[in-house]
């Protein structure tokens, strides 16, 4: 195949996966960025509406582990291609709901078809993507958490404020099905004309998978791993569902502005994966730079329990800064690592399980911050926060030395076998 040609279906995959996970965001972050106004309108307590997210984050957290499992055994574009319109539907059916105890089971299944997507992209991304072309992939797969939030909450804001907030699911759905033929489509010319090659024949796309001596160092990362995948989705997830209704309630905003000055937040936080890559230029440790990125994280924290009742600009802005600390943390964890843990296993199943541990913590976080506001205030919200995010960052910084003398070198070492011949190519 020719270079351009080769170029063409590497874009193609690059947006289809960009356009599937974006679009996908929209369909599940939806409900988060208008629980305020559905709080409102079927006069549910902060607990119950908050368990509707947790119904959704459980089925993508447990899905997450079958899916990574599984995902080398279905062919990613049929699997893709078959969820998004089951997410679609979900979305539909979630306008017709008068009370937040049906829109739960709805939830629930959107959790479920959609945990097949992210095992599924990045099984195909390391089997189709060089090492180079994976590096660019990691940056633009970031940006689709925060373009999807971003644009349900700006969606969510403008139906709330001109008519209906009902109306934000009719858009993702249409949003979902868009994705789905994109991504049928685009698949299939790839698979057309990059499926002879897939780069087996060539050193810089794919790395030889070499049973280690011993997997120990591995499963010790795994776990640690997961643990800071916990902290990052209850840390992200919390903050983005439940800060407009803090707004609300300490500066008496109305609902409509109270949503769209949460826009904030994923626009700052887009800038938080680019600092996350920057930093591994200079210092080429994940975990440490999840440590630095808790810190920070951390810092803003705590003046925000000091000041959140001040000023609302001035509490926006700190916890838009949290925002993009986690933003940093969920990519390095749930795209760079397992790229790089390729080399000793399936990037696609590693990704399952720390994506797992992510919507783990979103799960925890959307009842129990709801839970926790209702019975201490948000006083009590943000310590509980702040608390939790200084633990993980010293454990983190912790862990950095471990993951530094044997992770690295033993993912580092299976590439050098590669190169050297040693090995046959996984896929």
């Amino acid at each position: 195949m020719g270079k351009s040609k080769s170029r063409k279906c590497v874009s193609i995959l690059l947006f289809c996966g960009w356009f599937v996970y974006a679009a996908a965001n929209v369909g599940r972050m939806n409900y988060s960025a208008s629980m305020v106004a559905i709080i409102e309108s079927t006069g549910a307590q902060k607990d119950a509406a908050g368990l509707v997210a947790s119904f959704f984050f459980f089925a993508y957290g447990a899905g997450q582990l079958v899916n990574g499992l599984l995902c080398k055994r279905y062919d990613s574009q049929i699997a893709v291609f078959s969820v998004l319109p089951v997410s679609a539907a979900c979305n539909v059916a979630m306008t017709f709901c008068q009370t937040v105890d049906i829109m739960k089971y709805i939830w629930l299944v959107n959790g479920a078809a959609q945990s097949v997507l992210w095992s599924s992209l990045i099984r195909i991304q390391a089997e189709y993507l060089s090492d180079k072309e994976i590096s660019k992939c990691i940056v633009l797969m970031s940006t689709t958490s925060v373009g999807g939030t971003f644009v349900a909450y700006g969606l969510s804001a403008f139906f709330v404020a001109a008519c209906d907030w009902r109306y934000v699911f009719y858009a993702a759905s249409v949003l979902l099905i868009a994705a789905a033929i994109s991504w049928f489509f685009g698949i299939g010319y790839v698979k057309k004309n990059l499926g002879a090659e897939k780069f087996e024949k060539t050193d810089e796309a794919g790395v030889a998978q070499i049973s280690p001596p011993s997997k120990r160092p591995l499963y010790v990362s795994l776990v640690f791993v997961a643990a800071f995948g916990i902290a990052n989705g209850f840390v992200k997830d919390g903050i983005t569902t439940w800060v407009p209704n803090l707004i609300k309630e300490t500066f008496g905003l109305k609902t409509s502005f109270s949503i769209a000055i949460m826009l904030v937040l994923p626009f700052i936080s887009f800038f938080g994966a680019f600092a996350a890559r920057l930093i591994h230029r200079k210092l080429p440790n994940d975990i440490t730079i999840c440590g630095l990125l808790y810190a920070v994280a951390g810092v803003a924290l705590a003046l925000a329990l000091l000041l959140y009742t001040k000023n609302v600009v001035l509490t926006v802005g700190l916890f838009s800064i949290v925002a993009c600390a986690m933003a940093g943390i969920n990519n390095t964890l749930v795209s760079a690592v397992p790229f790089v843990l390729r080399t000793v296993g399936p990037s696609g199943l590693y990704a399952g399980i720390i994506d797992a541990a992510c919507y783990g913590g979103s799960m925890l976080a959307s009842y129990l911050i709801g839970f926790v506001s209702d019975s201490a205030g948000w006083d009590g919200v943000i310590l509980v926060i702040l608390v939790l995010t200084a633990a993980v960052c010293a454990l983190s910084l912790l862990f950095a030395v471990y993951w530094k003398r044997r992770m690295l070198p033993l993912v580092t070492g299976f590439r050098a076998r590669y190169e050297a011949g040693d090995g046959a190519v996984l896929r």
